[in-house]
């Protein structure tokens, strides 16, 4: 039998590649430690192979970033795969393996992610981790060293700076875990204390996203299903997971709720049991027993005659007291109005001594302003006079102006005719220069002429784009409430056979189930509901303002106790999805009697109030809608006059709100606000339903016709938008011509106007008279001077005298107001003297009826209190004196029902020991199952309440993370001038990506990666891997053979995006797996490269294996 040669050292072994100026150096990195403990025979596994250089040496350059906590730092194989025994060192960063076909790259993905707790169809390769190991191999080792440095290090006091994970396969199909601390030291060998260690850091590895391997890779690149991109989203955000576990608890939930009802149904007949046995047991006490009771029984009535008729005596009493207290309260009455009278009357007097003082005031007053008037006179006539004069002494001035003007016209012709040589070649040179001017200010005033033009076509085409949104916002409001009218409609039709639909069609169920629950034995009280079956306008009239007051009221339903709203509670969250349309729930007493409503009615009995003209079938809701509503005091009203005439002006306090026929609220003092109704027509109160759907159905038809109208607006605004651009773009090339020919006429201008033509001498005539005429002038002017200081003075005595006589006439009406005040203080004091002798009669006519009242009641009460004496003495000699609340018609029926008890416990004999046990039994039983149902049922509603918060948050979650992932798909395409998006349907679960290259932007619209070449789908394809990473928070992401189905100018282009994106965040670990050459990438201090060897062929092993027989 042949030896087999052990295998080499460096067999397997993954080798960084150095790259020095000076040439290449090669390194080797291996486990000692575990090479060490696995055997004690030593394998020499290293192999140097000159074709692989180390692109850069990092160990002299420093990060400028801190490696977060959870990447790999080293791992460790053996007899795992195709490797033997394989040990190398991870940069924190970014590391890139090469190597062809069959060199063992994908093991290493696959050993991680089973190291670090993953499942072996994880890997989606094999299905059994027994697989992995290598032929003829017993079991397989792989150890994982994990970097637990940083403020999230996981238990940094136990594992230290680093923690060492290693597994155990055997080819049996058991595996074993170890976790150590960085000095090797066992920690935890269970699997739980990994699950914790990689939740900490977040290590995903069953996430396909963060370890992306071939088979995923390749139906990744070539998938054109859009579910599989959602569920391939979903994966990649854990929100997949998410909904699992949703589903679990709410599949739990509902079992656990079909199990409280299962109890819920048992507990009537156990009640029912319970209370057979309670029956069973009262009737077995003893005879003896009853009879003690019958004769305290008999007692007590004897105390409760004596105690009714003492209550009978203090009702009497009571009644006597309270006649002496009104009496009292009249005479008290009487003094206070002789006392108030008394003030009065001196304030009655005092008040007509101010009126007469006043009176004499405004007499002299009256004489005062006589003469200030006779001074105001004069003073104006005075300032009228100096201001005339002024006026003559200026149209003197002007006269000889225009003189002296004329005699300067004249100077001025005699001066042009001087000029007659002179002027031929001053009139050339202007000739020309006045024909370039003209040219350009026609030029210019086109101009402005086409600017202004432009201006007017801007503001059309912003009038028009204002009106074209508008119009659209239009044509929304109006087929929004097109499709109300449709709902409206069909809850009308409903509600031909039953009103209950008016309310919604989810309200006849609501209603059924909840009288099935009260049926059940789930509700003390039957709820009440809605509210608007239960009222009824007495008059069509009122029904829109009823139901505008009423407004969401009528939806509403009423319970008598907490207990049974949380019941209907959960009955709306079965019936109603929809959390704005759930009803209200209003909790009140059933047992409370109908409410007195008449001292808030409003003092005006003219108009009615809600109440007054509301037919209520039951007293609870007319209670609810008085507590709630306070429809005892609102009013109905006809229209907006009688409002101003009934709510402004009074001074009621009941009369606060009210209501006007067509639904439109008013509030009293102090606000006096208005609130206009938002609808026309009543929606509930309808008597006749085909009336209203043959209106609605006529809306519709006249808002179809409306919207088509604005339709055709909205082409003809878009015909005009287009008009006025086209003119603009015109107007814009006319504009631009124009002043180019501007330029050229300026520098021409320029030219003519720099030739020089000598002007001739001046001729000097009339200059002595035009001087003569300027002094005359002069005098004038200072003349007007002196003549406006006189009339400053005359308008200074002017403003006084009209100061005084407005002082004046101030005093005067002051006089006048304090006048008519202490009148109406005066004829007030009057009118109540009037009332007092009114009032005072009334009290004494009160007095006088009431004092045969009191007679009557004082001889009631000496009669009853004789007979009174006589109980109590009777009542005394069979016992000491007995509180009881009760009556002797319920105690004498009391005596007579355990009189029979007393017999018919005489006549049955049974075993009262045994009933009296099994009783206790059935009593603790019942309590029991009872109080566990209360706690599940609340555990349950906390649980619901949970879940849909967690529905809630898991929906804006998934809407952010989509988000996220749309934007930075968007980005990475921008680096390639691409266009694209991601189309995200949540509802369908599908995920649309769509392309638009570079090529094909200009004119063509968007395709999806079927569409695309194989180079475009793939840089695409990478685009959306980036902006999935983009989303997950794993300190660890593996690619396996990424770029296998690109083109070299497309590969080149991805490892750039992927790289920069990498670069950029430096938040984890990136590993990619390629057969690819990766020579445009250069190594940096975040960049490392590896390159496995070149893999065995088929003769090579066969060489191998000759040479181990051999030997």
């Amino acid at each position: 039998m042949s030896k087999r040669k052990a295998p080499r050292e460096d067999d397997n072994f993954l080798i960084p590649s150095n790259s020095t100026q000076n040439g290449s150096q090669v390194s080797t990195q291996v486990l000692n430690e575990y090479n060490n403990a696995s055997s004690p025979k030593k394998k020499r596994i290293s192999r140097n192979f000159s074709d692989l250089s180390q692109l850069n040496d990092l160990s002299s350059l420093k990060s400028s970033s801190i490696p977060r906590p959870g990447v790999i730092e080293k791992v460790y194989l053996k007899n795992f795969k195709c490797h033997s025994l394989l040990s190398f060192d991870l940069h924190p960063y970014i590391n890139f393996i090469l190597g062809r076909n069959g060199s063992g790259k994908s093991a290493i993905m696959d050993a991680i992610i089973l190291c670090l707790g993953g499942r072996a169809n994880s890997t989606g390769r094999q299905a059994s981790a027994k697989t992995f190991i290598k032929t003829n191999c017993d079991k397989a080792e792989l150890c994982v060293v994990i970097r637990n440095e940083g403020e999230e290090a996981y238990k940094p006091d136990v594992y230290g700076s680093k923690i060492i994970v290693e597994r155990k396969i055997s080819r049996d199909g058991s595996s074993q875990y170890k976790l150590m601390n960085e000095d090797k030291k066992l920690v935890s060998s269970k699997k739980a204390e990994l699950d914790s260690i990689t939740e900490q850091f977040n290590i995903q590895v069953e996430n396909p996203v963060c370890f992306l391997n071939q088979e995923t890779s390749k139906h990744f690149l070539n998938s054109s299903n859009k579910s599989d991109k959602y569920k391939l989203f979903m994966k990649a955000s854990q929100l997949e997971s998410m909904r699992l576990l949703q589903e679990q608890i709410e599949k739990q939930r509902m079992v656990s709720k079909n199990l409280i009802e299962e109890k819920e149904g048992y507990l009537p007949r156990l009640k029912k049991d319970l209370y057979d046995w309670e029956e069973k047991y009262k009737k077995c006490q003893s005879a003896e027993k009853l009879k003690q009771k019958q004769a305290f029984l008999m007692q007590e009535f004897s105390w409760a005659s004596v105690i009714r008729l003492e209550k009978s005596c203090e009702k009497v009493l009571k009644e006597k007291r309270q006649a002496e207290k009104m009496r009292d309260k009249y005479e008290e009455k009487i003094a206070d109005l002789d006392s108030n009278h008394g003030q009065s009357n001196q304030e009655y007097e005092k008040i007509k001594c101010e009126i007469t003082e006043l009176t004499q005031l405004a007499k002299l007053a009256n004489q005062k302003q006589d003469q200030i008037n006779e001074r105001y006179k004069t003073a104006s006539q005075n300032y009228k006079l100096t201001s005339m004069e002024i006026k003559k002494l200026n149209a003197l001035i002007e006269k000889k102006n225009r003189e002296q003007n004329e005699i300067k016209k004249k100077l001025n012709e005699d001066k042009q005719n001087s000029k007659a040589d002179y002027e031929t070649e001053r009139q050339s040179k202007e000739a020309k220069i006045e024909e370039i001017r003209k040219k350009l200010s026609e030029l210019s005033g086109i101009e402005k002429f086409k600017v202004e033009e432009n201006k007017r076509y801007a503001q059309e085409v912003d009038r028009h784009s204002k009106a074209l949104t508008e119009k659209k916002f239009d044509i929304d409001n109006h087929e929004r409430l097109i499709r109300n009218m449709k709902n409206d409609i069909e809850s009308l039709k409903n509600a031909r056979n039953d009103q209950i639909y008016k309310f919604g069609d989810f309200m006849p169920n609501l209603v059924a189930d909840v009288k099935r629950h009260y049926e059940m034995g789930k509700f003390k009280e039957l709820p009440r509901g809605p509210i608007g079956i239960y009222v009824q306008p007495k008059s069509d009239e009122w029904s829109l303002a009823i139901e505008s007051c009423l407004g969401g009221l009528l939806g509403s339903f009423v319970c008598g106790s907490y207990d049974d709203e949380k019941q209907l509670q959960q009955l709306f969250f079965k019936h109603i999805k929809h959390v704005k349309k759930r009803p209200r729930i209003i909790v009140t007493d059933f047992r409370s009697p109908l409410h007195n409503t008449s001292r808030y009615r409003p003092e005006n009995t003219r108009f009615p109030t809600v109440y007054e003209m509301l037919n209520i079938k039951d007293t609870i809701i007319a209670n609810t809608l008085i507590d709630h509503r306070k429809i005892e005091s609102i009013l109905l009203l006809p229209d907006r006059s009688t409002v101003r005439e009934v709510i402004e002006q009074s001074r009621d306090q009941n009369t606060n709100e009210a209501f006007s026929r067509n639904g439109d609220q008013f509030y009293s003092r102090p606000s006096f606000k208005m609130y206009a109704c938002s609808f026309r027509e009543a929606r509930i109160f309808i008597k006749d339903s085909e009336l209203a759907i043959n209106h609605k159905q006529l809306e519709i038809e006249k808002i179809t016709k409306n919207i088509q109208a604005v339709k055709n607006e909205l082409s003809s605004l878009k015909t005009e938008i287009d008009s006025n651009k086209q003119l603009k773009s015109q107007n814009d090339k006319q504009i631009d011509h124009m002043r180019r020919e501007q330029l050229q006429l300026n520098h021409k201008l320029r030219e003519v106007e720099s030739i020089n033509v000598p002007e001739p001498v001046d001729i000097k005539v009339f200059e002595d008279e035009i001087e003569q005429l300027e002094e005359e002038i002069n005098g004038i002017r200072n003349q007007i001077g002196q003549v406006e200081q006189n009339s400053v003075e005359k308008k200074t005595q002017f403003e006084q005298a009209r100061a005084e006589m407005e002082k004046n006439e101030l005093e005067m009406n002051e006089i006048s107001q304090q006048i008519d005040q202490l009148k109406e203080k005066f004829n007030q004091f009057d009118k109540e003297r009037s009332e007092y002798k009114d009032a005072v009669a009334y009290y004494k006519k009160l007095i006088s009826q009431l004092e045969p009242k009191l007679r009557e009641i004082e001889n009631s009460h000496n009669s009853s209190t004789e007979e009174l004496q006589k109980l109590t003495q009777s009542a005394m000699e069979l016992c000491p004196r007995i509180e009881t609340k009760k009556s002797p018609e319920s105690l004498d029926e009391e005596l007579r029902n355990i009189d029979k008890q007393i017999k018919l416990t005489e006549k049955l004999h049974g075993n009262e020991e045994e009933i009296t046990k099994k009783y206790i039994e059935m009593r603790g039983r019942y309590k029991q199952i009872n109080d566990d149902i209360k706690k599940q049922h609340k555990f349950l509603d906390s649980l619901e309440k949970a879940l849909r918060k967690r529905e809630d948050a898991m929906a804006l979650f998934t809407q952010s993370k989509a988000l996220r992932c749309a934007m930075d798909f968007s980005n990475y395409l921008n680096s390639r001038e691409y266009q694209g998006t991601l189309k995200f349907d949540h509802h369908e679960q599908k995920l649309d990506i769509i392309v638009n290259p570079s090529k094909l932007r200009e004119g063509k619209e968007s395709k999806d990666l079927k569409s695309l070449s194989g180079g475009e789908r793939s840089f695409s394809t990478v685009s959306f891997l980036l902006a999935l990473w983009s989303i997950v928070e794993c300190p660890i992401l593996f690619l396996d053979e990424f770029d296998v189905f690109m083109d070299q100018i497309n590969r080149s282009i991805a490892m750039d995006l992927i790289l920069s994106a990498a670069k950029e965040k430096l938040n984890g670990q990136y590993v990619f797996l390629t057969p690819q050459e990766m020579g445009s990438i250069n190594p940096d201090q975040y960049v490392k490269m590896f390159k496995m060897p070149d893999p065995k062929r088929a003769i090579d092993l066969l060489s191998t294996n000759q040479e181990n027989e051999q030997e």
